[in-house]
């Protein structure tokens, strides 16, 4: 195999090609999404999920007999084995739902029949297990931890509206479970985001479907993935009102905050074609003056007020991603914020199963299926050839941690004395950060002398926007190095990066 190396580092692979798929395209400067050809806002009018779930695991759009008979199947999986709800009885009530939903998936493995089956029709017959289950453990752990009974499935609903009777324990009106149909629909799937490449990754290795799945859950879990609905759905409650709104908006871009909902890494001049459709739905279902409507009203005076903070600051424009009017829509429906990422999961399984096939099973012309292996380039200690001394225990010397770098910093900028504590912790924080995101390179001194560009080189400092300023009006300096116990601001390194400095850590 011939492998092409590129510098991508410090990416998150955002616009790297990885693969070739036939499931998803994400047409981000047309604000435009495809499962399998078709746009979603045609689906979420004219299709129910259990349809959507079938064209993506089998790649068309069913016809009766197939639907029913896949309708069919789906329900005759959903009661979970008494073992599982046992095990989920047991579970502390204050376990964060992601953790039990994580480990409820790799249990499922267990009492999969075709467990060890490899074929692609046993694969998929898996995935359809674990669509139908995931949502029967979501529903019953939130009763559960609410000190509820579990409610057994209803074999005469479809997938959303049972999902609704098993965790209210009242069977939901037509509109009400047509909404939800809808919901999980836009949330099916949205091609190579963090957890399906995640599944991806698991699956290239052989893996099972349920080990594919869990691990995508793990990902999901993470709060710069999934969680930002739940997000959404804090700050609105927080702001409480539309007169607090410009306040609320200008103190989250002076202190930096990222506010939740609003862009996206790939919709970034449209907005993001789901969220105007539970824009519209949201509209709909939240008229009047209830506290569910005036948090959709909040959300609209929040995306207005952003929008032109963002233009007055940035010169460019942000926009509503899927999770921002999903929120108050959620709310419409009584869903708390604690359970909204695990319904994120009962919808995104399909798609993270159907990723998983593809990527054990590839369709696409010249496709194979190729573990994934990546490189990384070491930037840690390096001490030549033969490697770094190891001196005996007794006589090494305990690295300085991030508290004392921080106390140092502080001394070496003229703070002496006493310091309050929350001072510290902040430092603190910013080392942390720092030491973490940029370890040091191996860069060395002739190595800068030989640099073309003017460059300083700072130790034990705290580093902020004035000083950036400064270097670059008095020496033109296009580089800084930046020993240990030097740390630089978040604005420092915005400004850094507007005016085209290089920051390079390095021991």
């Amino acid at each position: 195999m011939n492998v092409v190396e590129a510098d991508i580092k410090g990416t998150g692979l955002r616009g790297i090609k990885v693969a070739e798929s036939n499931i998803c395209l994400v047409d981000g400067k047309e604000g435009n999404l495809f499962y399998r050809g078709h746009r979603v806002d045609e689906l979420a009018k004219n299709t129910s999920f259990e349809e959507v779930a079938y064209l993506l695991l089998y790649g068309a759009l069913p016809t009766t007999a197939q639907f029913e008979q896949f309708s069919a199947t789906l329900v005759s999986n959903r009661t979970l084995p008494p073992e599982m709800l046992d095990i989920l009885q047991k579970t502390p009530k204050n376990t964060p739902s992601m953790a039990v939903l994580q480990s409820m998936v790799s249990l499922m493995a267990v009492y999969d029949p075709e467990l060890g089956e490899e074929s692609k029709e046993a694969t998929r017959r898996q995935a359809i297990r674990l669509i139908a289950r995931l949502s029967s453990v979501v529903a019953a752990w939130e009763r559960i931890r609410n000190n509820l009974t579990p409610i057994a499935p209803d074999n005469t609903l479809p997938h959303a509206a049972n999902f609704l009777y098993m965790q209210t324990g009242k069977k939901p009106t037509h509109d009400l479970a047509r909404i939800f149909d809808v919901i999980l629909t836009l949330h099916a799937e949205h091609s190579f985001n963090a957890s399906t490449f995640t599944a991806r990754v698991i699956a290239s290795t052989g893996a099972n479907v349920y080990a594919a799945i869990s691990g995508a859950i793990g990902s999901l879990s993470g709060k710069f993935h999934g969680g930002a609905n739940e997000q959404v759905l804090r700050s609105l409650k927080e702001i409480g009102d539309e007169s607090k709104v410009t306040a609320w908006v200008q103190r989250q871009f002076e202190t930096n905050q990222k506010i939740m909902g609003l862009g996206h890494a790939v919709y970034k001049t449209v907005i993001d074609p789901r969220a105007k459709i539970l824009q519209k739905m949201a509209g709909k279902l939240l008229q009047g003056g209830s506290e569910v409507a005036k948090l959709f009203k909040i959300a609209q005076h929040v995306e207005k007020e952003v929008l032109a903070e963002f233009q007055k600051r940035r010169g460019r424009g942000i926009y509503p991603n899927v999770d921002f009017y999903s929120a108050p829509v959620y709310a419409a429906l009584g869903m708390p914020g604690e359970v909204l990422t695990p319904i994120f999961a009962v919808s995104r399984v399909v798609g993270w199963t159907t990723h998983a096939l593809e990527q054990q099973f590839p369709e696409t012309p010249g496709g194979k299926a190729v573990i994934y292996r990546p490189s990384a380039d070491y930037v840690g200690e390096y001490c030549g050839p033969s490697g770094c001394d190891v001196p005996p225990i007794q006589q090494r010397k305990a690295r300085p941690t991030e508290k004392e770098i921080s106390q140092q910093v502080l001394q070496q900028i003229g703070i002496n004395g006493p310091i309050d504590e929350s001072i510290i912790n902040l430092i603190t924080e910013l080392v942390t950060q720092e030491l973490s995101q940029n370890p040091s390179p191996l860069t060395t001194p002739s190595s800068r002398q030989q640099s073309s560009s003017p460059s300083i080189f700072i130790e034990k400092r705290l580093v902020t926007e004035k000083d950036l300023e400064l270097f670059n009006s008095q020496s033109g300096c296009r580089e800084v190095y930046l020993g240990r116990g030097s740390i630089v601001t978040p604005l420092a390194k915005d400004k850094a990066n507007r005016l085209g400095i290089k920051l390079v850590f390095r021991n």
